[in-house]
């Protein structure tokens, strides 16, 4: 098992401490004075003593008598009484209640500096109930605005700001987001180092430096990070010898001492003599704990012996303490779940009847429903903890890693996974994929696919549309965002500052300042929130894309799950799955093949292989094929492979999306209406270097070919073109937005060790970097990079880090993108055939079909090899974007008719007015 078992939010919360929240919330009320804005009556002072005795019930009847008595207040004033309210519902559990009045005072709060300080604490005290009512992300987010905040403020809430970054720490390493919870780490140590003589803690609180040295401790532990992990711990050691540790400060040691015994029992494949190392820790645990006044803490000191007695093989010892654990533990203990996980665990291989019990009183536990959970689990609802995906589908792995399961728990096992899979559609935002995340995502796909849970279409639809939300919904918020967002009243201000942002995280990238990069990222989220609040969901219906097929269009989807690689297939009717052989090294073969290609070296052999492996033979019945790669997929020209002895192209038209929901035709016809323009940008500097013959050299930017294809194409489609000096990124970003095609010749340069500093060449030493592409609205119809590497994805696809991707999520619904260095001379004549038969009518991939097909048939053999033709793609909707009017016949008799009758009249008139 790996760290499902790891409890550094549900054991520990010493950072939700009641009596350190309680003395934090009252200062926040104090210090507020110190601006000058709070009001100072009499009864008010009566509720704000109440309120710091402890006596909140009465609190909560004295504000609603004073606001009786003073029915207008100003809105600062307001907003402190709710504020104040909030907190003493919040001691008295009424959690519901507290959020309302909490977004009160947030709605409420001035912006002047106590109003901000008020709105940030607000914030932050919002996250603690969205906590005790389980809406863990939620609440980080929460976290998260309370700190954009109060970091900006000049002089904060100290105090509070420190908390802050303690429990964004914690928080962040428990949902996987370890850098981030590093970068909150250093703020707050730099913050705590200018500012600690400003600090006031209540009696027996845990000194900060402890606080943050604990904090370490769980982040680089969970990180497996032993280093880092035992410098944190001896720190820890060493600040008990300058100032001996009160209760809570030893309860963190205690707990830090635990955690990294949890590190070498998660990770003990890395680790030499992993569990003699974990209880040698464990032991130092139980010594420095106070057992009796922290039980909780022991029962999972105790969790931890048990696994290690477990790992280690010593199944009697583990049982026993497990046992302990079950019979002395209450019965609303959040890790109940985890502990009957446990039980299940230890008795699989000798007891499958009672590892059977153990696992369904783990469900049972997880299990949020109204009423008891069914035997059958179709009652089943999700928490929102995201351990218990984690802890569903890895308890599915062991039971199908025994050698002979029963029946009963293969059947468990399934269900797990697909159960796992619900629980972590009820806890993922759509916003992040961090490695933990995906792990427990792909762990349950691969069960479902590997269990046969698959038997009817409407269980397979489901399963891919499910796939298709999760990976692609932050995507599509933003694409669909970007459409709408000039269409409405949103301010303009608000797009040129994410634009703004977006460039100061490429500076603040290229000169390596992690921190401010990360505090950049989190005012984009803010940004992003604003601009996009209303966009839910992901926008795939798969029913409703299928009635969109034709008979002949297939889509082919690739999946790479725990070590397999999957293809699933989607037509008009039909739904089906199958696993690729497992035996075939793919990814290698596709580095050889693009090696070669590239290098414009023998590539046959190679497309021949890779196109029998990933090729169904379903393809024979379809002419037309979409395809969804993955990973080092997503840089795999598919239309250059072989089938039949012959290029996939000449057989089938071919086009590529990033998600499923990208194959939906969206694009307007609308090409030349009024009001709009197609725009042409060939940023051309000098008449040097004719000899360049690929887009790739970054150089030069003169690009004979490219100058020739900007001239045609802009003459073809009527457009605006930007040539030489004046393809600036000034002029492209503000008339792009205007436009419905946009077609960029130059060069592009690909980093694929930091994505977001690829760019695009533009006149006059401007770049456009990709991370700026991100931060644009453009409603455009289709954009054309007659670039190099625009199509090539980082990490083999599975980031958001791609040329074609940052346009998509700008707003594009189609982009035609290149995978390598382009040809100069071969990429513009392809173009420009691309554009007149688009302008024929053609749909976009068969527009580029038919330009792939007359190279191949006017071109001498040598000029055949793919790297000339097949480096172009289309990117998402391949649908046609002009229409063709059919020419009708029976206009011209009428026509003739007309002109006729006209003839007779001028010439009758013409007689009869004549004076003779």
């Amino acid at each position: 098992m790996s760290q499902v078992f790891t409890f550094t939010k549900t054991m520990t919360l010493l950072h939700k401490s009641l009596g350190v929240r309680h003395f934090l919330s009252f200062l926040a009320l104090s210090c507020l004075a110190s601006f000058g804005w709070c009001q100072t009556d009499d009864l008010w002072a009566k509720i704000q003593a109440q309120y710091e005795q402890g006596e909140f019930q009465e609190a909560v009847q004295s504000v609603d008598h004073y606001l009786a008595a003073h029915p207008k207040p100003d809105s600062f004033h307001l907003a402190e009484i709710f504020y104040l309210k909030a907190n003493a519902l919040y001691y008295l559990a009424d959690y519901l209640e507290s959020l309302t009045l909490y977004d009160e005072t947030i709605a409420l709060s001035p912006d002047h500096p106590a109003g901000l300080n008020l709105r940030a604490m607000a914030f932050f005290d919002r996250a603690f109930a969205e906590y005790e009512l389980e809406e863990y992300l939620p609440a980080y987010n929460s976290t998260r605005a309370a700190e954009d905040i109060m970091h900006q403020l000049e002089n904060p809430n100290w105090d509070y700001l420190l908390s802050i970054y303690s429990d964004l720490a914690y928080t962040a390493t428990e949902l996987g987001f370890f850098a981030e919870a590093e970068t909150y780490l250093a703020r707050g140590s730099k913050l705590l180092r200018e500012h600690k003589d400003q600090l006031q803690l209540p009696p027996g609180a845990a000194r900060k430096e402890v606080t943050f040295a604990y904090a370490q401790t769980l982040l680089f532990g969970t990180w497996n990070k032993e280093q880092q992990a035992l410098a944190a711990l001896h720190d820890l050691r060493q600040l008990n010898l300058t100032q001996t540790f009160n209760a809570e400060e030893q309860l963190r040691y205690a707990v830090a001492l635990n955690h990294v015994a949890d590190m070498y029992l998660n990770f003990r494949s890395d680790y030499t003599a992993p569990f003699q190392r974990a209880h040698a820790l464990l032991d130092q645990a139980f010594e420095a704990l106070d057992t009796s006044r922290y039980k909780a803490n022991y029962w999972q000191f105790i969790f931890n012996q048990a696994k290690a007695f477990r790992y280690a093989g010593q199944t009697q010892s583990a049982l026993q303490l497990n046992q302990e654990l079950l019979d002395n533990c209450p019965e609303d203990d959040a890790r109940l779940p985890f502990f009957w996980a446990q039980r299940g665990l230890i008795q699989l291989a000798t007891n499958a009847d009672s590892a059977h019990i153990g696992f369904q009183k783990m469900l049972g536990f997880i299990h949020r429903g109204p009423s008891p959970l069914r035997e059958d689990l179709s009652n089943f609802a999700p928490s929102t903890i995201l351990n218990h995906t984690g802890l569903m589908v890895e308890i599915a792995d062991e039971i199908l890693e025994q050698s002979a399961p029963s029946p009963a728990l293969k059947v468990l096992a399934a269900n797990l996974y697909r159960l796992g899979l619900q629980q972590f559609q009820n806890c993922f935002d759509g916003r992040t994929f961090n490695a933990k995340l995906r792990t427990y995502y792909e762990k349950a796909i691969a069960g479902i696919l590997s269990t046969g849970n698959l038997d009817h279409l409407p269980a397979k639809r489901e399963l891919l549309q499910v796939m298709d939300n999760i990976e692609n919904q932050l995507a599509w918020q933003r694409f669909s965002g970007n459409r709408r967002l000039r269409q409405l009243s949103k301010p303009d201000s608000l797009y040129q500052r994410q634009l703004q942002v977006r460039q100061a995280i490429v500076q603040a990238q290229r000169t390596g300042d992690g921190q401010y990069v990360q505090a950049l990222q989190d005012e984009i989220r803010n940004l992003e929130q604003q601009h996009f609040h209303d966009d839910s969901g992901s926008g795939l219906q798969l029913a409703n894309l299928q009635a969109q097929l034709s008979e002949q269009q297939l889509v082919l989807k690739y999946g790479y799950f725990q070590g397999q690689l999957f293809v699933f297939g989607i037509t008009k009717e039909s739904i089906w799955t199958r696993a690729l052989a497992a035996s075939f090294d793919w990814e290698k073969e596709i580095a050889t093949y693009l090696e070669a290609l590239r290098e414009i070296g023998p590539v046959d052999a190679s497309a021949e292989r890779l196109g029998a492996f990933l090729l169904p033979e379903e393809i024979e019945n379809y002419s037309e094929l979409f395809i969804i790669p993955c990973r080092a997929l997503a840089n795999l020209p598919f239309h250059a492979l072989h089938y039949q002895s012959t290029y996939l192209i000449r057989t089938h038209a071919i086009s590529y999306a990033p998600h499923i929901v990208f194959l939906q035709a969206t694009a307007e016809e609308r090409f030349g209406k009024q009001g709009r323009q197609n725009l042409v940008v060939a940023p051309q500097q000098t008449a040097a270097a004719n000899h360049l013959a690929r887009r790739g050299d970054p150089a030069d930017v003169y690009l004979e070919g490219a100058a020739t294809e900007a001239r045609i194409i802009a003459e073809l489609t009527n457009a605006k073109l930007l040539f030489g000096k004046a393809g600036t990124k000034q002029a492209l970003t503000e008339m792009a937005s205007q436009a419905d095609l946009l077609h960029i010749a130059s060069h592009a340069v690909f980093d694929a060790q930091t994505p977001n500093l690829s760019y695009l060449q533009l006149a006059q030493s401007d770049k456009l970097y990709l991370e700026e592409i991100y931060g644009l609205s453009l409603p455009t119809e289709l954009v054309v990079l007659s670039a190099c590497q625009t199509a090539t994805s980082a990490n083999f696809g599975r980031s958001l880090h791609a040329f074609h991707r940052a346009f998509f999520q700008a707003g594009t619904p189609s982009v035609i993108a290149g995978l390598w260095e382009l040809p100069d001379q071969a990429t513009g004549r392809i173009v420009a055939d691309f554009y007149r038969h688009l302008k024929n009518g053609l749909d976009k991939h068969q527009a580029l079909r038919n330009a792939y097909l007359t190279w191949l048939e006017t071109e001498q053999v040598a000029h055949q090899h793919p790297f000339f033709w097949a480096g172009l793609v289309v990117q998402g909707d391949a649908s046609a974007v002009y229409t063709v009017q059919p020419e009708k016949a029976w206009y011209k008799p009428l026509v003739f008719m007309v002109f006729v009758i006209l003839s007779l009249g001028l010439v009758y008139r013409f007689f009869t007015s004549r004076k003779y």
